[in-house]
């Protein structure tokens, strides 16, 4: 008796093999049940993506990128009206308060092409460790100059809310041609035919198509003396025409316009301005074409690693005026040979100016070392307290 209770081990394997074949199907169903759940309970990806897609302009992208939370807090919205005939736009500065008990001024950064006001090199480092020697500093964002606009469309614009009736046309049926301009209620001739059935009653067919666009301009023309369809509206206004669109450097001086407002709202009397490279010939172009509406103190200019036009470099010259009271320093990329015979240049038309304001120094600016950026910081440090120290509001009326 107790050897016949024993399973043997053929029989536990077929009692396993049993009950996986009666679970196995009811596992697999609610696996496909839940699948089925969780894809219906999806969006379609493909028109996600879709819905999704859109054309942000290179310079929205890049503002989207730098506000986020590591430097929220020093975020500025500006606007300036550079948009569609004059309208408004924001566009975005990094301010940084100066962390000791006496101001030095304000310290306005404008980047070169191509890059934004937390640019790593250069700009990053200035921006950040003036500050701790009493400077407050504003980087803006520049307008995108390389930005490259969509292709123009290849066919011509209509030029007229009309349809000319050509030859070309398809044939129309003759319950669509023009009523009679009489009487509106009745119907045109040869248009509907009219049947007689056995029943007595009588049954309305459409006729076969019989005129074409060219029959139906001659009945026009004849009738009313028109050429054409005209399915615009009696009561649609006239589309004012767009202003001319802002150049890169109207933009720019428009941004750096605002950011000086901005400065002289928190109170700043001593102003610095620092281009660099292509944000240098921006700062050239604003002087330039803002000369005497500037104050004789308290307005300073650092060059940093300067890429001028051939335009720039040749109003150099008159730029540089003799009696200019602009303090200028120029700090040249020694690293590149190109920089320096540019620099030459500069050199060369500040001393036949016997432009006294205008300095110029040799450094590495090009190699993004720790030792580089300390050395370039320290400099301009220095420079800025010997030309450039604060000053207070009397000071600069006497």
């Amino acid at each position: 008796m107790k050897d016949s209770k024993i399973l043997t081990a053929p029989t536990i394997i077929f009692l396993v093999l049993f009950l996986l074949s009666w679970l196995l199907p009811a596992l697999q169903q609610n696996l496909y049940a839940a699948e089925e759940e969780s894809v219906a309970g999806e969006p379609d990806p493909g028109v996600v993506e879709k819905s999704m897609r859109v054309h942000l302009l290179p310079e929205v992208i890049e503002q989207a990128a730098l506000a986020d939370e590591s430097i929220k807090k020093q975020i500025v919205w500006l606007d300036t009206p550079e948009g569609k005939e004059r309208s408004n736009i924001k566009f975005l500065g990094l301010e940084m308060l100066e962390q000791t008990s006496e101001p030095q001024g304000a310290v306005i950064f404008l980047h070169g092409v191509d890059q934004h006001p937390d640019w790593p090199q250069v700009i990053k480092p200035l921006r950040s460790i003036l500050p701790e020697s009493g400077w407050y500093t504003f980087s803006i964002l520049l307008p995108y100059e390389s930005y490259k606009k969509p292709p123009a469309r290849e066919l011509e614009a209509k030029t007229a809310e009309s349809v000319a009736v050509t030859d070309g046309m398809p044939l129309f049926s003759g319950r669509y041609s023009r009523l009679g301009l009489e009487d509106e209620d009745k119907t045109l001739e040869g248009s509907e035919q009219v049947e007689e059935v056995e029943d007595g009653s009588v049954e309305t067919v459409e006729g076969e198509p019989t005129e074409t666009a060219s029959e139906l301009t001659s009945t026009d023309d004849v009738n009313n003396n028109e050429g054409v369809i005209d399915i615009s509206s009696d009561d649609k206004e006239q589309v004012k025409a767009d202003s001319p669109a802002l150049s890169f450097d109207d933009k720019v001086s428009l941004r750096l316009a605002a950011a000086l407002g901005h400065v002289a709202e928190r109170g700043q009397q001593n102003i610095v301005l620092v281009g660099y490279q292509q944000g240098a010939e921006s700062v050239m172009n604003y002087l330039s074409d803002n000369k005497g509406m500037l104050p004789e103190k308290g307005f300073t200019v650092i060059w940093i690693d300067a890429s001028f036009s051939e335009r720039a470099q040749g109003e150099m010259g008159a730029f540089l005026e003799k009696d200019s009271p602009l303090l200028i320093l120029d700090i040249v990329d020694s690293s590149s040979s190109a920089k320096k015979l540019e620099a030459k240049r500069r050199a060369s038309d500040a001393k036949r100016q016997n432009y006294i304001g205008y300095s110029q120094v040799k450094l590495p600016v090009s190699i993004s070392a720790s030792l580089m950026q300390s050395s370039l910081t320290q400099r301009i440090k220095g420079w800025l307290k010997v030309n450039a120290e604060g000053m207070s509001a009397e000071m600069l009326i006497e």
